[in-house]
């Protein structure tokens, strides 16, 4: 397969080779089609769980948001990372 890399991402390319983690330029673009597909796959997930929340909402199955307990998971999350750090 022959493929033509505008000069801009041809750039990127051998900047990321020339900082060692690739053997070579396919190795390098096997793995961003590789992150590519889990991307694509990880969007078609959340747009599936959008559709299902839309559809409960719909049907009125769904509960009010309690913004408190949100926001005390958010700080959660904060301090716990910035611990790990």
């Amino acid at each position: 397969m022959t493929v033509e890399i505008p000069a801009e991402l041809e750039q990127y390319l051998r900047q990321e080779l020339s900082k060692g983690e690739y053997r070579s330029e396919g190795e390098l673009i096997l793995d961003a089609v590789r992150v590519l597909r889990e991307l694509k796959a990880r969007h078609e997930g959340l747009r599936q769980d959008i559709h299902a929340a839309i559809a409960q909402s719909d049907r009125g199955e769904s509960e009010p948001l309690d913004i408190e307990a949100i926001r005390a998971e958010g700080r959660e999350r904060l301090t716990g990372q910035s611990k790990e750090s």
